[in-house]
């Protein structure tokens, strides 16, 4: 058992698990899936809303079950790339292009956190 393995739900503990039964194809898609766009602006509204005021109890809820369903997506995604790894695939590609994107967006960021 994983570390931190004992901390996870049986029912989440059991769909990661049940993950390693899946064909390579199958992992890709795992490893690329992200969080339906209405559930990601949601969060973010929600996340950036509680920084200017507390949120109502609905709202709070909200936030809290849509980071966790991201965590478990993240887990998922995790154990997805840790598969294909160790299946011999070449899980990350990065190109120079990937690089310029990631200094471009960290720059975004940063700017928008300094003007907060």
């Amino acid at each position: 058992m994983l570390p931190l393995e004992e901390d996870l739900s049986p029912n989440l503990r059991s769909e990661l698990n049940a993950i390693s039964l899946l064909g390579d194809a199958e992992l890709w898609e795992v490893a690329q899936a992200t969080m339906a766009e209405e559930q990601q602006t949601l969060l973010e509204t929600l996340a950036d809303l509680k920084k200017h005021r507390r949120l109502t109890d609905d709202e709070q809820s909200t936030l809290t079950h849509l980071i966790g369903e991201g965590q478990k997506l993240m887990l998922r995604k995790a154990e997805a790339y840790r598969l294909l790894a160790h299946r011999g695939h070449k899980v990350f590609h990065y190109t120079e292009d990937d690089y310029q994107e990631d200094r471009a967006s960290i720059r975004r960021f940063l700017m928008k956190e300094a003007a907060a």
